[in-house]
């Protein structure tokens, strides 16, 4: 499309991608619709608001379908694929593996174009294998593979335009040529291919993948080759076979140890190899066999080295390694001359033979004849020897070799010999001596010439005599390659040869010996009752130090020719070498970082091609790093910063042309896992143990950033409503914007294992989220017609849950609420005013299912359910807090609904219960000016009662389960208060379980039951909730609404539509398949609209569900201002308040504003108050009238004296100085 003419759509708003993010079209693809819920009118309810009740905590409005995907409370486990944007969540899928589990994972997503990401990991999505590379587009969730072939461990991707690299630990083939740890994917052409260097090699890993320029890419990892080694040899370079292996590992010295064997052993030819035509050890006629070696000394090998026989007829085919004194066969490892790869074996370990190993030799460059083998071993082989490497690294003081299978017809090795990474120097300096005589450069020690030294092979000791001077014991260790190193002090404890009070304070300082300076000195006192190691250096070494030992002082005063002291060894380990020392191998060694150049590969240059490993960032490695480092990489601006495993830290400056301005090293504890950028720069992960990460942050500056109490390599950067969060592990929660870190909450929750966003505003995620508009709420809240709540006239308690209420007044309100912090009576009431809190005095097990209050008497009725507890109905004046009845059963009764007849002094009960003594099932009247039960118009219904409501201020409709004048199978019936017809409504055996009646008329009525929502009309019943609700729906009230409109002029007030159109109001808890939990809906215009959810704050209460609290007088629907004939009340035959057959009313049998009884004949209200008014009238005027006679009679009679003033008239108009003021005062 022309740039012009898409400009001019986007002005227009016709171009839907204008927009940037695929919002709009993923929610089509998936049917997403936002929801706009009818402006609802509650003019008619106290400050226009509405209550909705029950046990949540949170509260969600709905806005869009598949919102309550990530409005629930989420866990780790729960990890899907979801798409974010502009305050949108949506559920993508769930990747799964084989087995269809919930294991899969997906480790990388990284955005490719407008409207891709690349996915990676285990499992698949979308039907998609994720170890195959996916790429998905969102716009229409479109996947395709990228590879046909399973990349299985991806650690970095990088997206150059239309190319994606990939790296980690693999191998992929492409016609027929094989590339380790690195590949790309080309999307103009749709191919996959290797890079044109092929990779690393084997057993290569790539970490980090770094666009430098748009000519560079910087791969860095643990590697020392290329695939196509050549790159990497000088042009003049022909013979590669005499190059030297550097060796690190020291050979142990086998001079005095104690040999014995099957067959023939000649110990010298057996350590020192190839030293004479004869083989060190041969057993004749025999294919199998064993020699055994008792070491002088303890050591820790790291590798054997193994001759094989000259002979071809003895050479060993089949062997195993037995160590002691674990006395056990030893796993081991060793390169593969035929495959190049790392083997391991331990009970039937091979042997090439000399003809075999040889032709390998000859086919093979010295860069595949070796490998690393942990951080600081070398294994090798060549067309004399192979090696093996020990897994296990533990103390050995003898082994024995097992020949187990010959390629000929006997056994016999030419030599073996011991390396150790960790090795010692002796004060005896015989157990330094090397295997063979014609060494020169072994480790040695050397004993002062002015001291007698005496002792064993342990250990050596010397008298101090002052008149020869200072004895002292100098090692020289053989460190031949620069790197880091620990040197440590081994000190035999004195209690063995009783030395302890002899013992003196040696000097001990390590040298070193380019410049003859003190490297570290430190004084350590002998007198140790045991063996001890002391450290007495940690650090850079560049040349072989020497290791002095001298006397310096006695310990128990002054020196005497009783001082001792002793020396036995000096232990050095190799922590890390300096990769620069194994440059001479190769002509260009790679250590972990490699710069491709796209230049130096194009066709036009392939046959001229310039050697490449020898750019100045490729030497960085090199001289910076130990050999086999592990690196990772990472840009920030104009910096570069690379880190290796062992916290080593490089910080270059890059110019143009990647010239490096400057560069600046840095050591940080423990071993780097991982850098990864933000918005504020890098973030490097360094494991310090187990246990404990060390997070450091680079944005010019390397400054410490945070510590996590565990193993942390990589975080997760997504941005939500304009918060940076870095989620660390999964649940560590970072919030750039604030600079803080947050935890989850019912508020917003998030675990996320891998992330990425495009620059259009589309975000993908793996994990889960939890979003909640409203939240830490105690079962109860206010909400009006625009969708915002308020807390505020509630009462408050964390462990409160509010689930029904009644009005009381303009000011009160009455609430049944659960307590969860009480361990009896887990229910009450309250009653809540402007500024106080009343609450009950009376709890119970139960919950409260029915509350009525009439205002005249201030009069409030409390019925439980399914309660066995007395009294399961009770009767309170709130005006005094008399208790008027309290009604009890023995059995397990509910009292369901409850109808006041203020001028019969009674309550019409309904419920599930019975009352014997009258003969009452389910519906009875109960005066409490009396106490005493009375049958309802005969009895003529009975049944179990749901709910009743006052019609038209003469009729009462009850629902229920009902028996009505001997017709059985009624839901709902209606009753003329004025003479007791009855008439049956709706007929049929599904419970009706409440409703509301939606105008004038009994032929427009709304009522719950087992169906759902159903609507009553000339005694037929249509259902109205549809298939889409789940059979588990429980739906619990129902509120007839007025549907607003806005009025469009500048007030903005709400206004009734033309066609007053009325909207159901149903809450509950509800399970729809599009919509999921809700609970509360809104039936609208033929419509089911979502209006909000929320979540469980406890586990099931045995609660009656969401309840709709009007915030209105109501109490023309349960309060009757119609006069019960006598006939309504016939067969009344108790006296008493007995409701069951043993359970008793425990409250007065009468009731007052005071202690007195109530009299059935009494004064009208308003003469009451005229009779007030006229004695208070009264009460006045004659004591005015005493008080003038009082007057008159006892007046002035000249006794009258005035008062004389303080202050004189003249001083009252004046000004008043100080002083005259201060004497009253």
């Amino acid at each position: 499309m022309h740039p012009i003419l898409h400009v001019l759509l986007c002005v227009l708003g016709i171009f839907k991608l204008c927009r940037g993010s695929q919002l709009a079209r993923i929610e089509q693809v998936l049917g997403i619709e936002d929801i706009n819920v009818p402006r609802i009118d509650l003019s008619s309810s106290d400050n226009d608001e509405m209550a909705y009740l029950g046990n949540f905590e949170s509260l969600n409005f709905y806005r869009y379908t598949g919102q309550q995907n990530f409005t629930q409370n989420i866990t780790k486990a729960s990890s899907h694929l979801i798409y974010y944007s502009n305050g949108t969540y949506i559920y993508v899928d769930s990747p799964v593996d084989s087995d269809n589990s919930t294991n899969a994972q997906i480790d990388h997503i990284v955005p490719f174009g407008d409207d891709s990401f690349i996915l990676s990991g285990q499992g698949t999505i979308l039907g998609y294998q994720l170890d195959h590379q996916v790429l998905l587009n969102i716009s229409n969730l479109e996947c395709r593979h990228i590879f046909n072939g399973s990349l299985s461990s991806i650690k970095a991707i990088l997206v150059d335009n239309d190319v994606a690299y990939f790296g980690g630990s693999f191998n992929y083939t492409v016609s027929n040529k094989t590339g380790h740890s690195a590949i790309l994917w080309n999307s103009t052409g749709d191919f996959a291919s290797l890079l044109p260097f092929g990779g690393f090699g084997s057993s290569s890993i790539v970490n980090s993948i770094v666009k430098l320029n748009d000519d560079n890419i910087l791969f860095a990892g643990k590697f020392n080759t290329l695939d196509d080694e050549q790159l990497l040899k000088a042009s003049n370079n022909t013979d590669s076979q005499n190059t030297t292996l550097a060796e690190y590992s020291q050979i142990v010295s086998l001079k005095h140890g104690e040999w014995s064997s099957q067959g023939s052993l000649d110990s010298n030819n057996m350590i020192c190899p190839l030293s004479s035509d004869q083989d060190g050890w041969t057993l004749s006629g025999s294919t199998s066999g064993s020699f055994s070696l008792s070491l002088a000394h303890t050591v820790i090998p790291n590798k054997i080295r193994i001759y094989n026989s000259l002979s071809a007829d003895d050479q060993i085919s089949l062997f195993r390694v037995i160590t002691s004194p674990a006395d056990g066969i030893m796993n081991l490892t060793y390169l593969d001359p035929s495959t190049g790869e790392l083997e391991t074996c331990d009970a039937w370990c091979p042997l090439l033979s000399s003809k075999e190993i040889q032709e390998a030799a000859a086919n093979t460059t010295t860069n595949d004849t070796w490998s690393y083998f942990g951080n600081n071993t070398i294994l090798s082989w060549s067309a004399d020897y192979q090696e093996f490497a020990f897994v296990n690294e533990i103390p050995v003081e003898g082994l024995t070799f097992m020949a187990l299978n010959s390629y000929g017809s006997n056994v016999g090795l030419n030599s073996i010999q011991l390396y150790e990474g960790q090795f010692a120097i002796y004060a005896n300096n015989s157990l330094n001596e090397a295997n063979c005589d014609e060494i020169q450069t072994f480790s040695y020690s050397e004993l002062s010439a002015n001291a007698e030294w005496k002792g064993s092979s342990d250990y050596v000791y010397a008298t101090y005599d002052d008149t020869n001077g200072l004895p002292y014991v100098n090692f020289y260790p053989n460190i031949t390659y620069p790197g880091d190193y620990t040197i440590n002090l081994y000190t035999p404890g004195c209690q063995d040869d009783g030395t302890c009070n002899e013992r003196s304070i040696v000097n001990v300082t390590v040298w070193d010996q380019n410049n003859n300076s003190a490297l570290s000195s430190v004084l350590i006192y002998q007198n140790n009752d045991y063996d001890k190691y002391d450290s007495i250096f940690s650090g850079s070494l560049y040349y072989a130090p020497m290791i002095s030992i001298k006397y310096h002082s006695g310990i128990y005063g002054s020196s005497t020719s009783e001082n001792v002291i002793v020396a036995s060894k000096v232990e050095v380990l190799i922590e890390a070498i300096d990769g620069a020392a194994h440059n001479s191998t190769m002509d260009n060694s790679l250590n972990g970082l490699f710069q491709y150049q796209l230049s130096n590969f194009t066709s036009a240059l392939m046959s001229n091609l310039s050697i490449v490993g020898n750019t100045s960032i490729d030497s960085l490695s090199l001289d910076h790093f130990p050999s086999n480092a592990e690196l990772f990489a990472s840009s920030y601006g104009n910096f570069l910063l690379i880190g290796g495993s062992g916290g080593e830290i490089i910080q270059i400056t890059i110019g143009e042309n990647l010239v490096m301005d400057a560069n600046k090293t840095n050591l940080i504890s423990g071993n780097i896992q991982g850098i990864q950028t933000y918005s504020d720069g890098l973030l490097l992960m360094s494991s310090v143990s187990s246990n404990e990460t060390s997070v450091f942050n680079f944005n010019g500056t390397l400054n410490t950033w945070g510590n996590f109490s565990t193993q942390i390599e990589k975080f997760s950067n997504i941005t939500i409503a304009d918060n940076e969060l870095l989620i660390f592990q999964i649940e560590y929660i970072f919030n750039t914007s604030s600079n803080e870190y947050v935890s989850n909450s019912s508020a917003f929750s998030i675990f996320i294992s891998s992330a990425g966003s495009n620059s259009y505003g589309d975000t993908l995620f793996f994990g889960a989220v939890g979003q909640n508009e409203y939240t830490n709420l105690d079962g109860g809240v206010f909400f009006n017609a625009s969708k915002s709540i308020s807390t505020q006239h509630l009462p408050h308690n964390s462990n409160m849950i509010l689930y029904d209420a009644i009005y009381i007044n303009d000011s009160a309100t009455a609430y049944a609420y659960y307590d969860a912090d009480s361990s009896h009576n887990e229910h009450g009431v309250l009653i809540q005013s402007l500024d106080t809190t009343t609450q009950m005095p009376i709890r119970w097990h139960s919950p409260i299912s029915s509350m009525i209050y009439m205002k005249n008497e201030s009069l409030l009725a409390v019925g439980t359910q399914n309660a066995t507890e007395a009294p399961q109905l009770v009767l309170r004046n709130l005006s005094n807090q008399a208790s008027v009845a309290d009604l009890s059963w023995s059995n397990n009764v509910s009292i369901n609904s409850m109808i006041f007849f203020e001028k019969n002094h009674s309550v019409l009960v309904g419920g599930d219960f019975v009352v014997e003594n009258v003969s009452c099932s389910g519906l009875c009247l109960f005066d409490y000016s009396r106490a005493e039960w009375k049958p309802f118009y005969n009895n003529k219904v009975s049944g179990t009662v749901t709910d009743m409501k006052i019609f038209n201020g003469t009729d009462l409709l009850i629902s229920g389960s009902l028996k009505v004048e001997n017709k059985s199978s009624v839901a709902l019936a209606g009753i003329q208060l004025k003479d007791g017809n009855s008439s049956i409504i709706y007929a049929g055996n599904n419970l009706v379980e409440t409703f509301i009646i939606a105008s004038n008329s009994t032929d427009d009525i709304f009522a719950l039951n087992n169906d759902g929502v159903i609507h009553i009309s000339n005694g037929t019943a249509e259902t109205l909730t549809t298939s889409d609700f789940q059979s588990e729906s429980r739906f619990n009230a129902i509120q007839l609404l007025s549907v607003a409109e806005d009025n469009k002029n500048a007030n903005d007030a709400l206004q009734k539509r033309a066609d007053p159109a009325l909207s159901l109001l149903v809450a509950g808890e509800m399970q729809h398949k599009k919509y999921g939990n809700l609970s509360a809906i809104l039936y609208d215009d033929g419509d089911w609209v979502p209006f909000f959810s929320t979540t469980r704050k406890f586990n099931d209460l045995g609660l009656i569900g969401g309840q709709i609290f009007s915030n209105r007088d109501d109490s023309s629907l349960f309060s009757s201002q119609v006069t019960l004939s006598a006939n309504s009340t016939l067969n009344s035959t108790s006296s008493s308040p007995q409701a069951g057959s043993s359970s008793t009313t425990t409250a007065p049998a009468t009731i007052s504003s005071g202690n007195g009884s109530r009299k059935e004949k009494r004064v009208h209200r308003g003469f009451v108050v005229l009779i007030g008014l006229a004695l208070a009238v009264g009460t006045v005027a004659l004591l005015g009238t005493i008080g003038v006679l009082l007057s008159y009679f006892i007046g002035n009679s000249g006794k009258y004296q005035p008062l004389t003033p303080r202050i004189d008239e003249s001083e009252m108009i004046e000004t008043v100085p100080p002083e005259k003021l201060m004497k009253f005062i």
